[in-house]
């Protein structure tokens, strides 16, 4: 790609986890002060490339997985979540609450700050929390995502037991699952963030977050870290 492409598909990306609509040509030749003609030239480029798509021929452009992937790998750094936010997990752990409770409440945190599906699994214990926040995003007026969500809901502790098993390092790494990858590949319209921490008690486990494909992830793979690393030193932080 070009240093113009790469600033175009940027722009498209960002426009279109912030509206939820296919993105016009007209929004990126304003945004660039380019013609029409120059700007159409680039998205066919772009698409030629595989990175944007045409869902109708009368609408606008969106990003395709390998853009997204395209896009994760080129965020600058993992950004530092505001300091609301830090205070407002860092009380989920307060109040003399056992493991169990307090990653309940972080999985419910978690859910309500990006309005995403949020899960937990550690050892026997399946927790989530979401689902409402999640289908009140603009995508879920479609009938086919309403129903990949109840497909979610059937295998949801079978999709964070593969990722205990598949993911076995503890490093506060954020996985990142687009689509139809890893353990998402019957359902192709999400993406999936899951990261593994271990309690003070030792006992290993994993916490997802699972939303639209054009979810916001500079910010929630910021949260999902921050999350797990509090779950990692939840004793250091409760003293």
């Amino acid at each position: 790609m070009t240093t113009r492409q790469k600033q175009i598909l940027t722009a498209l990306i960002d426009e279109y986890i912030e509206t939820a609509r296919p993105v016009a040509s007209q929004i990126l030749a304003k945004k660039f002060g380019l013609s029409s003609a120059t700007l159409r030239l680039e998205l066919a480029n772009l698409m030629e490339q595989g990175l944007v798509a045409r869902p109708h021929i009368s609408s606008g452009r969106v990003p395709t997985d390998k853009a997204y992937r395209w896009y994760i790998k080129n965020l600058h750094q993992v950004s530092e979540i505001a300091e609301p936010e830090k205070e407002y997990l860092n009380k989920q752990i307060q109040g003399g609450q056992d493991d169990r409770q307090l990653t309940q409440s972080l999985v419910r945190a978690l859910a309500q700050m990006t309005n995403n599906l949020s899960f937990s699994l550690v050892d026997d214990d399946f927790f989530e929390s979401g689902l409402s926040q999640l289908l009140h995003q603009p995508e879920f007026t479609d009938y086919e995502l309403v129903l990949g969500v109840s497909q979610i809901f059937d295998t949801a502790d079978q999709i964070m037991a593969n990722l205990m098993r598949d993911f076995t390092d503890i490093d506060n790494d954020v996985n990142i699952f687009i689509g139809s990858e890893g353990p998402m590949r019957r359902l192709p319209y999400y993406s999936l963030l899951s990261s593994r921490y271990q309690l003070p008690t030792g006992q290993q486990g994993v916490v997802a977050m699972l939303g639209p494909k054009r979810m916001d992830y500079q910010r929630n793979i910021a949260l999902l870290n921050y999350a797990s690393q509090l779950l990692n030193s939840v004793n250091e932080l409760m003293s």
